[in-house]
């Protein structure tokens, strides 16, 4: 599996009621695809410093599958009923999972 993560930096015009449309158009997108095996998105809870306002974590099956998430059409209504507007910076990132744990030996 694949964790996909999207950090994303607001303008100064989002409103909580912008971020509270887009996270349950997101919830309700990923309860829709196939590929997305476990999905959770919302406000940066900002513990530590951060530019990033609003994370998305979307685990998928694998490269096909990440790959069909970003193509599909209600991903893309997402982006452009929210996202073209809000953003102001986007960062993406991924990872395979399952995550290694490292403890070291003391």
């Amino acid at each position: 599996m694949i964790l996909h993560l999207a950090l994303f930096t607001w303008t100064g015009d989002v409103t909580a009621d912008d971020v509270a449309g887009l996270t349950a158009d997101l919830h309700a997108m990923a309860d829709q695809l196939d590929p997305i095996e476990q999905y959770a998105c919302g406000p940066n809870l900002g513990i530590t410093p951060s530019t990033a306002d609003f994370v998305v974590a979307a685990a998928v099956r694998d490269e096909d599958g990440l790959r069909a998430y970003l193509t599909h059409p209600l991903h893309q209504a997402v982006q452009e009923r929210w996202l073209t507007r809000m953003t102001a910076a986007r960062s993406a990132a991924q990872l395979p999972m399952p995550f290694t744990v490292v403890r070291d030996a003391r």
